[in-house]
């Protein structure tokens, strides 16, 4: 009878035990879709991706050289936050789809790097000339990718809930060259101070 009561004793002894544990476990794990306490935070967030049209800036001059009406140029810009204190060589690779009247598609794309990048908000765009957009079409979607230290640190679509990544499996004709960061257009020295300075080539 002794021996009984003692083996008994053992196994509630080994089983509470067995339960705490499992109770600690549990309460270790994060949560579902948690961040794990001490993780670092993303080094780039996107907050927004967008697609409009805007006139040719007219700037004051004494040439004596007229001009015609202002044409519409196509605008990509993104808005987003950096966590660095400081960030160089935050690479922007934009993909933009337009397509004409016939239904036909191309895709334009382009690459740029940000330096001297300081923690905070700030704003990137590209642009369409008003030729491209009349003889191509309008743009139809587009997406970024950016690179911090050659690592994919965000993405972002105009296609929203969109986890495809369309732009990477796109089956249509693929052009270089055509799209234009800011420094390339008029609208370089608009708005100067809400855009970073490009790294040169």
């Amino acid at each position: 009878m002794v021996r009984f009561v003692m083996v008994l004793l053992a196994a509630l002894i080994l089983a509470g035990a067995d339960a705490r544990a499992q109770t600690a476990i549990r309460k270790a794990a994060p949560a579902p879709g948690a961040v794990p306490v001490g993780a670092p935070a993303a080094t780039v967030k996107i907050r927004s991706l967008t697609v409009d049209k805007v006139k040719t800036p007219e700037y004051s001059s004494d040439a004596s050289e007229s001009t015609g009406a202002s044409k519409q140029w196509g605008r990509v810009s993104v808005k987003y936050d950096t966590a660095p204190e400081w960030a160089d060589d935050l690479e922007f690779r934009y993909f933009v789809v337009v397509k004409n009247k016939d239904r036909q598609s191309v895709m334009f794309t382009a690459n740029m790097s940000y330096i001297e990048v300081a923690k905070g908000v700030h704003h990137s765009a590209v642009f369409l000339r008003p030729n491209t957009l009349e003889r191509y079409g309008e743009i139809e979607q587009a997406a970024v990718e950016i690179y911090y230290k050659g690592e994919l640190a965000a993405s972002e679509s105009t296609l929203k809930d969109d986890k495809s990544q369309w732009w990477r499996t796109a089956k249509v004709k693929t052009l270089d060259g055509i799209l234009l960061n800011r420094d390339q257009t008029p609208f370089a020295f608009v708005a100067w101070d809400n855009y970073e300075t490009i790294k040169a080539r």
